[in-house]
């Protein structure tokens, strides 16, 4: 159809709209460190891909011949290529480029979609699945499927070589339909998304009440808006593949496409609180987001509302229900007994009640087949006698984990910062760390259980995180979540600077864009030049005791672990895990923790390609082999930290030495 110049000037003001909604909306996320966090990053991700699909939208309404030819566009191609190309083929480049770009931003708003609305029903189903780890997927996804279908556009219609788009076709979707898949997959994904979201409400779903309603309204319109303004090119595409062609319906469908970001735009910043966010962002002014993002229910995704509700509501669930397991116990003040085979590999299923209800009520299910909360104990008996020879007895997990004693205000939740993704809980009390862990890591557990509790008995100064319990927690309409038991190694400490120092020096520090995140890392130790002061009698062991840990893990080969050091204020009494200065001024408290990483084929692999990307670099990268591992961590610990050796010496464990300790 063609298009006179009152519907040219329609559409290229919808076309301009876009844009300016679509920056609008960028530029306040751009602005927010808090709102580029997963999952609300999503949206800054699809607002500038819908930065250059509107853009391209309007060249697309104009015809790309059209376009360049009235606003000479051609000589920007001549200078590049330096004039060796005619201005015809120019053009024919230009608009290539046009809609391959188009290609490009079509593909990645249709994932990035699809992204928002699966979030949405993964935080729902579980919100202890890593948000880093979602992030990196989505966003690798994405790339990947644009990627493929950029190369499918300029290989099957060669658009970089010559524009072989006619006008009478130009609501055709590039890749000649292949673009369909991913429009039957937004479709299927928004509406179930909207479904099990209200499904759940309507069932009790326990969040902030005064929110989850308006959400939920502003997310099924938006995906019933998706919807209706992409099905209508996609109805003009099919026709013509049929050789039949409505004018009606070619308008509505330029008029849908050229309006889209306008109208998604609008459902984005039509609530008061967006507004404000936008005001005090630094393209305003300098200050700082003060505003809590869980306050905003109408721009953000399900995730950033319900995410840290959710959490709190989880976390209880986990404590009351390890609460439970522990109340079935009987005091046992026999530590060092003698175990069988079956000890170690023994299973213990407790199926607790009491919890049905609260559960029940904190997710909104009720399921007849699995009227309960079900927690699997791996080897009871042993991590019993774990717990007896640190001094943990019955009555102190119990009033840890009691569920009075750790209500939303009174219990830790953090996530991991690193690549893991790991959620801890720390009791009220601060004595308990509950680490949520993979399946693999699972597995490595109960493998090395019997060498571990081993060691723990032959070197009772081993700075081995001690594991107090390895569960598996089935909860109704959550996913299955394996968690193990940790005492929190900085118990009754009161830490100026905590480190986690793994020995590797590359991407190894805790400022992020100007910010402290997480603890500090080995090259902030290096930087800030504090080596530990210990007596001789202390370094000794020190090394002793890290030597034959170090060994256990090397012996398993395990690696990825990190020594856990805080420094505070001097205090009196010493344990395992804490040594004090010469001058009686500081007390350093550490431990060797998240040593349950298998250096497997895949690890390989990741080593293997940093060497090719970092070349000798290669050896200061966290992945390595367990050996190299657990050379450079000692290596680095005894030369930087406690400084009894030469720095990037030549120095490797002796490891017949060590099996005489």
């Amino acid at each position: 159809m063609t298009l006179d110049s009152t519907d040219l000037a329609l559409y290229t003001s919808l076309g301009m709209l876009n844009i300016l909604f679509s920056s609008l909306v960028a530029l306040t996320f751009l602005s927010s460190r808090e709102l580029r966090q997963h999952p609300s990053g999503l949206i800054f991700s699809l607002s500038i891909c819908e930065l250059i699909m509107s853009y391209h939208s309007i060249i697309f309404v104009w015809d790309d011949m059209s376009f360049i030819q009235r606003f000479r566009l051609e000589p920007s191609i001549l200078i590049i290529s330096g004039y060796s190309i005619d201005q015809d083929y120019a053009k024919k480049v230009l608009c290539g480029m046009n809609q391959v770009l188009l290609t490009i931003g079509i593909v990645a708003c249709l994932c990035y979609n699809i992204a928002i609305c699966l979030d949405l029903v993964v935080t729902l189903y579980n919100p202890f699945i890593s948000g880093h780890k979602r992030k990196k997927f989505y966003h690798s996804v994405t790339f990947l499927i644009v990627f493929y279908y950029t190369v499918y556009v300029n290989t099957e219609n060669k658009f970089l070589s010559q524009c072989t788009a006619k006008p009478r076709f130009r609501l055709e979707i590039a890749n000649s339909g292949a673009i369909g898949i991913l429009l039957i997959v937004f479709f299927t994904i928004g509406v179930f998304s909207a479904i099990y979201a209200a499904w759940r409400f309507a069932r009790g779903l326990r969040i902030v009440t005064e929110h989850n309603t308006q959400y939920l309204i502003r997310h099924i319109l938006y995906v019933v808006g998706f919807v209706v303004l992409w099905v209508w090119p996609t109805i003009s595409y099919v026709m013509k593949i049929y050789d039949r062609q409505s004018e009606t319906i070619d308008t509505i469908a330029i008029a849908t496409y050229c309006s889209s970001g306008f109208f998604l735009g609008m459902i984005r910043t039509s609530d008061p609180i967006f507004w404000k966010k936008a005001k005090e962002c630094s393209f305003f002014r300098t200050q700082e987001i003060e505003s809590a993002t869980s306050d905003d229910a109408w721009n953000l995704p399900i995730s950033v509302i319900v995410f840290g509700k959710l959490n709190v509501e989880l976390a209880h669930c986990i404590i009351a229900s390890l609460h439970g397991v522990f109340l079935t116990k009987k005091i046992n003040s026999n530590s060092y007994q003698s175990f069988d085979a079956k000890n170690f590999t023994e299973i213990k299923i407790h199926r607790l009640n009491h919890y049905v209800r609260e559960s029940a009520n904190i997710w909104g299910i009720t399921d007849s087949k699995f009227p309960h909360v079900e927690v699997e104990e791996v080897a009871p008996a042993i991590f019993e006698d774990i717990r007896n020879m640190c001094g943990m007895e019955l009555h102190d997990l119990l009033s840890s984990l009691e569920p009075s004693e750790n209500k939303e205000s009174m219990f830790k939740i953090d996530e991991s910062a690193g690549k893991s993704g790991s959620f801890f809980l720390f009791t009220s009390d601060n004595r308990i760390a509950i680490k949520t862990i993979k399946s693999r890591e699972r597995k490595v557990m109960k493998k090395i259980l019997k060498n571990y509790h081993t060691h723990l008995m032959k070197y009772q100064d081993s700075m081995l995180c001690r594991i107090l319990g390895l569960f598996t927690l089935r909860v109704p309409g959550v996913s299955t979540l394996e968690i193990i038991l940790m005492e929190n190694i900085l118990y009754k400490v009161n830490p100026s600077r905590v480190f986690d120092i793994k020995g590797s020096t590359v991407g190894r520090t805790a400022y992020k864009n100007g910010r402290v995140s997480g603890p500090y890392k080995d090259l902030d130790f290096i930087k800030m030049s504090q080596s530990l002061d210990l007596s001789q009698d202390d370094k000794d062991r020190m090394k002793a005791a890290i030597l034959v840990d170090v060994n256990f893990l090397y012996l398993h080969k395990l690696m990825d672990y990190s020594l856990l050091l805080s420094i505070s204020k001097y205090t009196e009494g010493k344990s395992y895990k804490q040594y004090s200065s010469i001058d009686l001024k500081y007390t350093y408290t550490m431990g060797i923790i998240d040593f349950l990483t298998v250096y497997s084929y895949w690890k390989s692999m990741e080593h293997t390609f940093n060497h090719i990307a970092l070349g000798h670099k290669v050896k200061h990268v966290s992945v390595a082999n367990p050996k190299n591992y657990a050379n450079r961590f000692v290596n680095f610990i005894f030369s930087i930290i406690v400084p009894i050796m030469r720095r990037h010496s030549s120095f490797s464990i002796d490891w017949n030495y060590v099996s005489t300790l």
